[in-house]
């Protein structure tokens, strides 16, 4: 039963190696605080995952997730599912998956995937449950085999609320549990359901010139993937329109971003500084967005080409986009998804309420 002595436990990706991922967290944290009066992130992760993240992604380890959310609104730390579901119902009034691509799913058993059924769809939680703005990332319905959709439908089920973040995740849920159409939402990143306590321009601009940068000048901020690297045309091509070329990460010939060790936080508000950015992740486009700084997308995910066309965001070379760049569009836009998420929260509360009656 839902009641309001106890918090809302929340379920989602707080320990990736990934600056988006934590600051999505800590957002998810702002967002549910805000609703419920109080929330916790249930701090479980798979050690297979961990492990498999640790060994394989050739990247600088950043600032521990529990600085940024804080040690005081982590639950204990567990790698067992069924010990991070049994505390959920033990000290939850409800649970809220999200966000990004939790709801993941792959046919097979890759440590870096998830089978179906795990802790992330609800599987062995039974306070009440609500899903805010998930994804299934690349995942593809057709992958599943009968007993795993099976499995999936009635995982999806037990949910009150379903807030999705984009139109793939919107067709699984309406084909797999089509009688849910009516409880599903559209809910935006989190990231954009909350002001960010971000530093000012001119104060991550002073940093970047720690590293060598000239600050008067144009500077292009790149932000490659751990498995989608920009290139060297990339590059070539921004320093000929006049930028100055720096990356999050190590680029051959391009200054590094790494030794100023940015917190995830400061990490958004390095990009919302810069002149120009260059992406393959969806976290460098919505700090871009959050900037209001023009940006190239160098990758099809659906997730990132769908903010691409939600915003309706020029493509061609720097110059082209930032001639072409409507910073009314981007800030009308994001008004929008802010409404969004407060009506979304409004729903979501309500359909947990109404489980206690």
């Amino acid at each position: 039963m839902y009641t309001d002595d106890k918090p809302v436990g929340i379920v989602t990706f707080q320990c990736s190696l990934n600056e988006g991922s934590q600051v999505q967290a800590w957002a998810m944290k702002q967002l549910m605080d805000r609703t419920f009066g109080k929330s916790v992130i249930v701090d479980y992760f798979p050690v297979e995952r961990m492990h498999y993240q640790n060994e394989h992604w050739d990247v600088p380890k950043v600032s521990s997730y529990s600085d940024i959310i804080g040690k005081q609104c982590l639950s204990p730390y567990a790698e067992d599912a069924n010990a991070a579901a049994e505390w959920i119902d033990s000290n939850c009034t409800a649970a809220v998956f999200g966000s990004d691509e939790i709801w993941r799913f792959q046919a097979d058993k890759h440590p870096n995937t998830l089978s179906l059924p795990n802790i992330y769809f609800g599987n062995g939680v039974h306070v009440p449950k609500a899903a805010y703005a998930v994804s299934i990332g690349e995942s593809r319905l057709e992958d599943l085999s009968h007993e795993q959709i099976s499995a999936l439908s009635q995982e999806l089920q037990q949910f009150c609320f379903i807030g999705v973040r984009d139109e793939a995740t919107h067709r699984c849920v309406s084909t797999v549990v089509p009688h849910k159409e009516r409880y599903l939402f559209h809910v935006p990143d989190p990231t954009f359901g909350v002001q960010l306590p971000l530093q000012k321009r001119w104060t991550m601009r002073a940093r970047f010139a720690e590293v060598g940068l000239d600050i008067s000048q144009p500077i292009a901020v790149l932000i490659p993937s751990f498995r989608n690297n920009i290139t060297l045309d990339d590059v070539a091509h921004l320093t000929l329109e006049g930028y100055q070329v720096a990356s999050m990460y190590d680029v051959q010939g391009v200054v590094s971003l790494e030794p100023l060790r940015l917190s995830p936080l400061d990490w958004f508000a390095a990009i919302a500084a810069s002149d120009f950015v260059v992406t393959t992740r969806m976290h460098g486009l919505i700090a871009a967005l959050i900037g209001n700084v023009p940006v190239a997308v160098l990758s099809n995910k659906q997730k990132l080409q769908a903010l691409v066309s939600d915003f309706s965001l020029p493509t061609g070379t720097a110059t082209d986009i930032a001639q072409q760049w409507s910073h009314d569009v981007v800030e009308e836009k994001k008004k929008e998804y802010y409404r969004l998420h407060q009506e979304a929260l409004r729903n979501m509360h309500a359909a947990l309420a109404r489980t206690s009656q």
